[in-house]
């Protein structure tokens, strides 16, 4: 006779603060005022409901981390988040107060075994403060012989010129260089060092989302070259980023490459709920699903999109590939989430999927 498969502690902690975020994310920022009367003034008007939201998103990224029984991903988060204090000339003791003040309330609010489950994952991000940071290097660095495409191609964007930078990339194709190569060694490595750009606080969010919007507006120009690639029969893959998941380039381009390998591409973008996900695999007949999550709060969702694949008779065996910035935290989080494989590269990507396709996702 089967058992309802026991919670692991740090499932139950997850799932206590699910359901009371916001009392203890309160709770917590008023522990931090009465230890730190000069929160208030150095953070000026709204101070308290900033430090709601701040403390918000860390008990999120902490519920996520906790469902997967990953310390480490809490601390790469809070990591993070040190990064974007620093660019930004706050002080990093704050964040730690409020990270000490919302272990302090957790530890008294939850049952000992769910506190007991999550003190490694405080200790290990309160152990990183008052370190230094890692100079962290410029995703230039991956452009190889078109670093000098890819840097007119990034101020021209930042200057605001966008025909400009893309006629840069058009006549590049126009040239010979091929689309691939323009993905990997231009696009991709500018749109990171965008993000990184923002991340160091010398980009706002205005120029990261009109550099952005720009490189999907040459994506589109390049796709008539991308679908005059040569086209085999029998291969179909849909390509999309979970629901709550607005970012978009990296999933497009993980699409464009299955298509220059010859696959049909059923390129869903952004935000797609997974019942819908699912009807459209059985609609379109599809062999293999790519999902990508950019952040540690989608992961959730991605195992719940993975799990309606699953409950689905009609696309139960059908390979699911993930990826995305979230799952680079850590290298096995796919198993954990019932995926077939994850890949950094999209050529990598392409090749496991016919790895997939080919063998069937048990013998894999």
């Amino acid at each position: 006779m089967g058992g309802v498969q026991k919670k692991q502690p740090s499932e139950f902690a997850a799932e206590i603060i699910q359901g009371s975020a916001r009392a203890l994310v309160a709770a917590s920022v008023e522990r931090m005022f009465a230890k730190d009367p000069s929160l208030p003034v150095r953070w000026g008007s709204g101070a308290f409901q900033k430090w709601v939201s701040e403390l918000h998103a860390r008990v999120d990224q902490l519920i996520s981390a906790a469902r997967l029984h990953r310390p480490a991903v809490f601390v790469a988060n809070t990591d993070w988040a040190r990064r974007a204090y620093a660019a930004r000339n706050v002080e990093e003791k704050d964040l730690a107060l409020g990270l000490m003040c919302l272990a302090e309330v957790l530890e008294e609010e939850l049952p000992a075994p769910a506190a007991d489950a999550l003190r490694p994952y405080f200790k290990g991000a309160l152990a990183h403060f008052g370190t230094p940071l890692e100079d962290e290097p410029s995703p230039l660095d991956r452009c190889g012989e078109y670093t000098d495409l890819a840097v007119r191609y990034l101020t021209r964007l930042l200057e605001g010129k966008r025909e400009v930078a893309s006629r840069l990339i058009l006549d590049a194709v126009a040239s010979g260089v091929p689309v691939d190569r323009i993905y990997l060694q231009v696009l991709g490595p500018v749109q990171d060092e965008i993000g990184r750009l923002w991340l160091a606080g010398e980009v706002h969010v205005g120029e990261e989302h009109y550099c952005t919007a720009s490189t999907m507006h040459v994506m589109s120009q390049l796709y008539p070259v991308i679908a005059a690639a040569p086209k085999r029969e029998g291969r179909t893959v849909l390509a999309a980023s979970v629901e709550g998941n607005a970012h978009e380039i990296g999933i497009r381009m993980i699409s464009d490459f299955f298509e220059l390998a010859g696959w049909r591409s059923i390129y869903l973008g952004t935000s797609i709920p997974a019942d819908d996900l699912v009807q459209t695999m059985i609609d379109f007949e599809v062999d293999v699903v790519c999902l990508s999550a950019m952040l540690t709060v989608h992961l959730d969702v991605v195992g719940d999109t993975i799990n309606a694949v699953r409950a689905e008779p009609k696309t139960a065996d059908i390979p699911v590939i993930v990826g995305g910035k979230a799952f680079l935290l850590d290298t096995e989080l796919w198993k954990d989430l019932g995926a077939d494989g994850s890949e950094r590269h999209p050529v990598d990507t392409v090749d496991l999927a016919e790895k997939l396709v080919t063998r069937g996702r048990a013998r894999l």
